[in-house]
């Protein structure tokens, strides 16, 4: 068994310990200014414990460890103070090491990497930039100009005035822009938050875009004496102290949220069903792409809120899917998250286990709804096998009886031509208007059993044929979708019988038909002007229709007022 330790003593002995280093570091000044050692203790100790904290968990400990050199860094920064051998050198490279240590821990907070090129440029700029500034300065300007003794040990190499003004220029420039380009990739990387990470990273990368900034223009003025440089060193310090400070806040927060999670989803899944208990993740988650699919036991598939069969989903590194038991190890649902919710796994846990028992419920009525979905494909099963057979026997029809009807007219149409008794010729006429009617009757029978038109041509085609034949104008707009055969037939019929009832009913001459997509829904609408009151009675068609479309798990909706009917099929697409 592994045992896990409390990472809360070792966060308190770093803070301990970067606070003492801090009180070594710089002991002469504090002497005199209490305040500015207080300051500095709590930056040095925030700092540090912040960083154990970070460190403990495996996303975050880059940003850690960062922040815990980050502190030691600041810590030796004060040994400036002490103006003599290489006190005052390490000072200066100690205090550049902190803001670079600092800010790359920040951007590699919360998830443990940087995010994109312009943070990896960003990060590889500071080094260069605030090191190498720092080298520049060593080498082009006196200890003097920071009111450190003369005698120090410092790399004073070029001592010309030119080549001091240019390098003060140039690293105040490049200080100044360096921060500015910060700011710009902390905008940048909050427009990539979103839901819970951004609820709990944004306050920590405003409060370090606000220091970095108001940083880089103190430092500007920082070269004018030891006094001052000390004194900038606390505004520096004062103001990095709000980033361990937001760091702590959050981890409060997210603990509060963890606390807090049971109650929100309690109060949000009353009463429990499959689509609220989804719903209500996705609230407390702040992730309105989460889905959660259920295991059926008897079926031993995993189904949507719907009942609906879902394919086992493929890897995909944007996603973090979690399997959920019940209390005896039983599967009981896939909840599936965006990957971003990694770096909040305790929040995720803390949801995941408080909405078991609306999971638990959830699942006994997606279980009802995976039987009703059987039937409802069995059904449509069935309907595509008998649109299949009709369609076959449509064609059998076409190729077979009703082509020998054909030629039978058209051979007793040429046989009446060749003969000159008046009473043969009436005889053969009869015949063959006989067989004409006979053909007439065949073709209404086998479009009865199928359309040919509605495969060989489509919906809208079908539907003008249809209305035509109703001696109906019609308005006809049809989307750009081509559902299974079955489905299309079972749409066709619906609004067959609809255009048949207001011929028969409406007393108009012209329609409208609407057919759609909404909402994974195949709808077709029949509009007419007409007279109103059009009801489904029973065993009338308009029930029958009613009864069709809900076998198939659709409905139908009838609007008729005094004047106007509207009546509206809905079928789920496959």
């Amino acid at each position: 068994m592994v045992k896990v330790v409390d990472p809360r003593p070792w966060a308190l002995g770093a803070g301990v310990g970067a606070a003492l280093a801090a009180v070594v570091s710089g002991w002469p000044h504090w002497q005199v200014h209490s305040l500015a050692a207080v300051i500095t203790v709590l930056e040095c100790g925030t700092t540090a414990a912040a960083g154990v904290l970070l460190a403990t968990a495996r996303r975050t400990r880059p940003s850690g460890v960062l922040l815990l050199v980050a502190a030691l860094c600041w810590a030796l920064t004060w040994l400036s103070a002490w103006n003599t051998g290489v006190g005052p050198l390490f000072g200066v490279f100690a205090q550049s090491f902190f803001f670079v240590a600092g800010s790359v821990g920040i951007l590699y907070y919360p998830d443990g990497r940087l995010h994109g090129r312009p943070e990896r440029w960003w990060a590889i700029a500071a080094v260069v930039v605030l090191i190498g500034s720092q080298v520049a300065l060593c080498l082009a300007t006196p200890p003097t100009i920071y009111g450190f003794d003369d005698d120090v040990v410092w790399p004073w190499v070029f001592r010309s005035h030119g080549a001091q003004a240019s390098t003060l220029i140039v690293v105040t420039t490049c200080t100044i822009v360096l921060a500015a380009a910060f700011a710009g990739v902390i905008w940048w990387r909050q427009r990539l938050l979103k839901g819970v990470e951004r609820a709990m990273t944004l306050p920590v990368l405003a409060a370090v875009a606000v220091v970095g900034l108001l940083s880089a223009f103190v430092q500007t003025g920082a070269i004018t004496g030891l006094d001052r440089q000390l004194d900038t060193y606390l505004v520096q310090g004062t103001l990095a102290l709000s980033v361990p400070l937001s760091l702590l806040a959050v981890g409060l927060r997210r603990r509060w949220a963890e606390v807090a999670v049971a109650d929100q989803l309690l109060q949000l899944t009353r009463p429990p069903s499959a689509d609220r208990v989804r719903d209500a993740f996705r609230v407390v988650l702040r992730d309105p792409t989460l889905d959660v699919s259920f295991w059926v036991p008897r079926q031993g598939q995993y189904v949507d809120h719907a009942g609906r069969v879902v394919d086992p989903p493929d890897d995909d590194p944007a996603r973090w899917r979690l399997p959920v038991e019940t209390e005896r190890g039983h599967r009981l649902a896939i909840v599936d998250v965006d990957a971003a919710l990694k770096t909040h796994e305790g929040l995720v846990t803390s949801a995941l286990l408080a909405g078991r028992r609306a999971l638990e419920n959830a699942q006994l009525q997606t279980e009802v709804q995976a039987r009703i979905e059987q039937v409802r494909a069995a059904q449509m099963r069935l309907l595509q096998a008998e649109a299949t057979e009709r369609q076959r026997m449509e064609r059998d029809l076409h190729d077979g009886a009703q082509q020998r009807l054909v030629a039978l007219a058209m051979r007793l149409a040429a046989v009446e031509a060749s003969i000159e008794d008046p009473e043969t010729r009436e005889q053969l006429r009869e015949a063959r208007e006989a067989a004409t009617q006979a053909l007439a009757e065949l073709r209404a029978f086998a479009r009865g059993i199928h359309p040919g038109q509605l495969t060989e041509e489509g919906l809208p085609a079908a539907l003008e044929s249809l209305a035509e034949r109703l001696d109906l104008a019609v308005d006809l707009q049809v989307t750009d979708v081509r559902p299974s055969p079955g489905l299309e037939r079972a749409l066709y019929l619906a609004l067959a019988e609809a255009l048949t009832n207001a011929a028969r009913h409406a007393g108009v001459d012209e329609v409208a038909v609407l057919v759609h997509v909404e909402d994974q829904m195949l709808v077709g609408e029949v509009c007419d002007a007409g007279r109103g009151g059009a009801k489904a009675k029973p065993n009338g068609g308009l029930a029958g229709m009613r009864d069709q479309a809900r076998a198939l798990g659709g409905d139908v909706e009838i609007v008729s007022a005094e004047k106007g009917t509207t009546i509206r099929v809905r079928l789920p697409l496959d």
